[in-house]
């Protein structure tokens, strides 16, 4: 062993008998997981207030969700409608597609679906997939639990239950319509 491996080795054996006994064992890698996941969720919280605030869509929504709660009208296009005239072999022109999607861009509808999943979204928000797509345009559901209430309602279904859902169409393509807000009846 040369002059410089041997000055080298017991620096080398102080350092590993000194971080043996510091390595972390599961129990403390679980919690620093912990620890780290949590501090995520908060900046993301952070994040999503600063947007929030900078954008105003807390205040948006609020409006958005009120003009749900009280709409009376009636919806004018079906799933149906929207799926086989959107459809990529529809005998629309594209000109007609098009103003089918104005009449329903940004405006309000009430369809009925068939829940496939339902995911928490942010604070009392959900959101929820069609499952009943066969000769219908799936839908993205950005449903908004306004109390208790709705909230256990939402919590409560199942995968198959039929709901009906009031939403703003927020955007359109040939396979599915996102409604964002909605609420549920």
């Amino acid at each position: 062993m040369s002059q410089l491996s041997k000055r080298l080795a017991l620096p080398a054996l102080a350092l590993t008998l000194w971080l043996v006994p510091c390595q972390p064992v599961s129990a403390d890698m679980d919690a620093a997981v912990d620890y780290m996941q949590s501090k995520g969720r908060q900046f993301g919280n952070f994040l999503d207030s600063t947007f929030d605030n900078i954008t105003g869509e807390p205040q948006k929504q609020r409006e958005q969700v009120e003009a749900l709660a009280t709409f009376k009208g009636e919806t004018k296009v079906s799933r149906e409608e929207l799926y086989f005239g959107l459809a990529q072999d529809s005998d629309w022109t594209q000109v007609q597609k098009d103003k089918k999607k104005g009449e329903v861009l940004g405006k309000i509808v009430r369809w009925e679906c068939q829940v496939d999943d339902i995911k928490s979204h942010k604070k009392n928000s959900y959101r929820l997939t069609s499952a009943d797509n066969a000769g219908k345009i799936a839908l993205d559901v950005y449903l908004v639990a306004r109390n208790a209430k709705e909230k256990e309602r939402i919590e409560s279904l199942k995968r198959g239950d039929t709901v009906t859902v009031t939403g703003l169409v927020e955007s359109l393509n040939k396979d599915k319509a996102v409604l964002k807000p909605a609420l549920i009846r």
